[in-house]
């Protein structure tokens, strides 16, 4: 549910027909994909009511009204938390726990890791990551290309609200419920 202030008046605008998928969402069918599928179910699980994990953190960072695609760029970041880079990016920030000032935020340690993934080949800055990421395999080749930029200023700040929000309490208790789907899972 969003509150927005138009003239004096505050409206509440609920967000029920945004669908929490990721543009990848096909591959969840896959069973050796079973982390993305994890992550994946508890994110649409955790977003299925009016006042959502995603709306809650929009609704923390401005005042303005969810749309589809910043669900489907959050989904899409969450989904990827549970590829075997996704489980890199959490595994380094787990190492960058260790070795962070004692009065670093968990939250700032999130971002300084995303901000060090988004520098790694083949990615060159956020921009690059956050197309990877949000490309079909299909169209891949054109993430590349100098003219290809469908990425914008708004979708990297949805990104960096999500990165942060996985360094909050919420956002570690939706990882380590997470971590406790796939450990079931692991061992069946």
């Amino acid at each position: 549910m969003s509150s927005i202030l138009i003239r004096g008046c505050r409206l509440t605008v609920l967000n029920l027909a945004i669908l929490h998928f990721s543009i990848h969402h096909d591959r969840i069918k896959d069973s050796d994909r079973y982390r993305e599928k994890v992550f994946a179910n508890l994110w649409q699980e955790c977003n299925n009511s009016a006042d959502g994990i995603l709306e809650v953190i929009l609704r923390e960072n401005r005042l303005v009204v969810m749309t589809q695609r910043d669900a489907t760029i959050a989904a899409t970041l969450v989904q990827w938390l549970g590829t075997n880079i996704g489980q890199e990016f959490l595994y380094q920030v787990e190492m960058a726990k260790i070795k962070a000032k004692k009065d670093m935020s968990l939250e700032q340690v999130f971002l300084d890791v995303w901000a060090e993934q988004s520098l790694a080949p083949p990615c060159r800055n956020e921009y690059s990551l956050l197309m990877v990421l949000l490309t079909s395999s299909d169209k891949l080749q054109d993430v590349f290309h100098p003219d290809y930029d469908p990425i914008s200023e708004e979708d990297i700040n949805i990104a960096k609200m999500l990165i942060a929000w996985l360094g909050s309490e919420k956002g570690q208790l939706f990882l380590n419920k997470a971590k406790q789907q796939i450990a079931k899972y692991n061992a069946k």
